[in-house]
């Protein structure tokens, strides 16, 4: 009785393992694999690095151009250019501004440290300026420079009696030295500053509130320079010349 069980329960087995697999293969798609689940690797994100800059204009040396120094400065976009950084003492052969930055004996004329001549100075006004003498204004000058310009001529017609011309700078181009000159406003307002006295507009750093009051020769003739920071600091000087018996105008240059 026991071997038929036994082969009956083996037959059983056999048969649902048969009929289970046609019943179930239709259900599978032929190739199709179990896919087993894997564990995802988390990495971290890298951050993203700053590009170089590409510097095709980098600067690589500082250089001069004229009395004007361009130096090699880093810029925002991480790359050095020129920078007009103007007239600087010490750069492209510039040794003084003023009288004062040079020794006893000398005076600053192009930034140049030179033996001055004996015999000028300031306390000598208005005796070198009564004869031959052009009061001379830039062509765009403010329109307060002539103001100064008439403080000077109404001071030097009450010294002579006679009336002293007033000149545009570019009215006497090539006579400048065919007269004692007395120059209104700064080199960036009249060309002759930088002609005769070696200034030029990029190099005007006087204080604010300061004017320049300055005397030497033009060849044969005699130049003063009166011109401040502003327009209005240059009348404010040429006031002072206008009243020079009640000022203690000295030496050959004043900043005041």
């Amino acid at each position: 009785m026991r071997p038929v069980i036994i082969t009956a329960i083996i037959l059983i087995i056999i048969l649902s393992c048969v009929f289970g697999f046609f019943f179930i293969k239709p259900f599978i798609t032929p190739g199709e694999k179990t896919e087993t689940p894997e564990l995802t690797k988390i990495i971290p994100e890298q951050e993203e690095q700053p590009e170089e800059p590409s510097c095709s204009d980098d600067c690589q040396t500082e250089t001069c151009h004229g009395f004007k120094y361009y130096q090699c400065v880093l810029q925002e976009d991480g790359c050095k250019h020129k920078v007009d950084s103007g007239v600087v003492k010490g750069k492209c052969g510039i040794d003084c501004f003023l009288n004062s930055d040079c020794g006893t004996g000398k005076e600053c004329l192009s930034y140049k440290c030179q033996t001055a001549e004996a015999g000028l100075d300031l306390a000598d006004i208005p005796e070198p300026f009564l004869t031959d003498t052009w009061v001379v204004v830039g062509a765009n000058a403010p329109s307060m420079d002539i103001m100064s310009a008439v403080e000077i001529t109404t001071m030097l017609q009450k010294e002579t009696g006679t009336k002293t011309d007033a000149k545009l700078d570019s009215d006497i181009a090539g006579q400048e030295s065919s007269h004692n000159l007395i120059l209104i406003g700064s080199p960036c307002d009249n060309k002759f500053v930088e002609k005769i006295f070696g200034m030029v507009c990029e190099g005007w750093s006087l204080s604010e509130g300061k004017a320049l009051i300055k005397i030497t020769e033009n060849k044969d003739k005699i130049a003063m320079l009166i011109a401040g920071n502003s327009s209005q600091d240059t009348l404010r000087a040429a006031k002072m010349v206008a009243a020079y018996s009640s000022n203690d105008l000295d030496g050959k240059e004043m900043i005041v």
